[in-house]
């Protein structure tokens, strides 16, 4: 059962700087975890036997791979920034007049957060931390494989945590599911080349997983991730923390 907390004790929960910091502590630990992964399965797979190319090698994919796996997390961020404004504007603002307004035009508001995520997104990987070294076939490989980050939470939500306050939401995942595939689908074989593109990031997808995993349990346990207040705001705050972080 969900417990929808005002929003100002939402806000104050969440901006005590003791917990802040101890969960920011939490993050930096397995943001850097992650990063040393990374480096390490760069160097058992580098097969280069030349002293200078294969530092050379390590260097460049090892850099890629760090890039892959922040824009990776800066695309997750984006799509829970847009679920977690839906869930906010829904559950938590309980002014009269609000409510009106979002009963009419609540479409056109999502429509608006679509909007903004895309921008977040991009000035995520372009501006806060800019990403030199993925081209433009390795970003939509990752705009995918976000995708199946957010199908595996979604997953988890729905069935596992047995939370059915999501399915309205889920209904608007699914739409941009679909619409990420009408986009890559100008011909069959596009399509296959950008599903082959993505499956080449899933031990990615496994590592952001299982960092979100740790971080989760590691907040829920403190007390500093709320359960009561909805799964998507609680992943969202860890989202903008390991952003942080990274």
């Amino acid at each position: 059962m969900i417990i929808r907390l005002p929003l100002d004790e939402l806000i104050a929960h969440y901006t005590v700087w003791q917990s802040a910091l101890i969960f920011f502590l939490f993050c930096f630990v397995g943001v850097l975890t992650s990063l040393l992964i990374i480096l390490l399965f760069t160097r058992i797979t580098e097969r280069e036997t030349s002293k200078s190319a294969r530092r050379r090698n390590i260097r460049e994919r090892g850099t890629n791979l760090v890039e892959r796996f922040y824009d990776l997390m800066f695309s997750d961020t984006s799509i829970l920034l847009f679920m977690g404004a839906y869930v906010i504007c829904d559950w938590f603002i309980a002014d009269r007049d609000f409510r009106a307004f979002w009963k009419e035009q609540n479409s056109f508001m999502l429509l608006a957060f679509l909007v903004i995520s895309c921008l977040i997104n991009a000035f995520l990987d372009r501006i806060f931390v800019r990403l030199k070294t993925i081209d433009a076939t390795e970003a939509a490989a990752i705009r995918l494989i976000s995708m199946a980050y957010m199908g595996a939470l979604f997953i988890y939500i729905k069935f596992l945590y047995h939370d059915n306050n999501y399915d309205a939401i889920i209904i608007y995942f699914i739409g941009m599911l679909i619409g990420r595939f009408v986009y890559f689908d100008a011909s069959f074989r596009d399509f296959f080349q950008a599903v082959k593109n993505a499956a080449h990031n899933f031990p990615l997808l496994i590592l952001a997983l299982f960092l979100t995993a740790l971080i989760s349990y590691l907040g829920f346990g403190s007390g500093y991730l709320l359960r009561k207040n909805g799964v998507v705001v609680s992943l969202l705050i860890a989202h903008l923390f390991l952003d942080v972080c990274i």
